[in-house]
C-alpha cells in the first residue's frame, strides 16, 4: 500500500495515512474485509514511529472504516459514501496550501481544479 505523508501539510501524519485509508476503502479501491497492513509493516514502509499508524488506526476505528481484530482489515460494512467528504476536503486543502506556497493564486488553483475536473468529467 503506497501512502505519502506531506510533512509541509500542516495535517498531521496520522490523519494523513488514516484519511488515505479511508479514501480507498469509500471509493472501492480496497474491499470490505480487505487486509491492511500490520502496524509495524506500515512504520517500516513509512519510516515513522509505530505509534503514528497506531492512531491512524484507532482513527480508522472509531470513523467506522476498520474492523476490530487482528490482523487489521477494511471494516464489513462501512459507513455511507458521504462519509468520504471529511477525508476529501482534507486532501483537498493539503494540495490547496502546496499549492500557495509554490506562489499560485487563488485564481490559478481554481482553474487547475476546474481543468482537471473537466478532464476527469469528461472521461466518464
Amino acid at each position: 500500500m503506497i501512502i505519502e505523508i506531506d510533512p509541509l501539510s500542516g495535517v498531521p501524519p496520522a490523519r494523513q495515512i488514516a484519511d488515505s485509508i479511508a479514501l480507498r476503502a469509500l471509493s472501492g479501491t480496497l474491499a470490505p474485509d480487505s487486509p491492511l497492513p500490520v502496524i509495524a509493516e506500515l512504520a517500516l514502509q513509512l519510516q515513522i514511529n509505530p505509534n503514528v499508524v497506531t492512531e491512524a488506526y484507532e482513527l480508522l476505528r472509531a470513523e467506522g472504516i476498520m474492523a476490530r481484530g487482528d490482523p487489521p482489515r477494511v471494516a464489513r460494512h462501512l459507513p455511507d459514501s458521504s462519509a468520504a467528504t471529511e477525508p476529501i476536503a482534507r486532501a483537498l486543502a493539503g494540495v490547496i496550501e502546496r499549492a500557495r506556497r509554490a506562489g499560485l493564486s487563488p485564481e490559478a488553483i481554481e482553474g487547475i481544479f476546474r481543468d482537471v475536473e473537466g478532464e476527469h468529467h469528461g472521461r466518464h
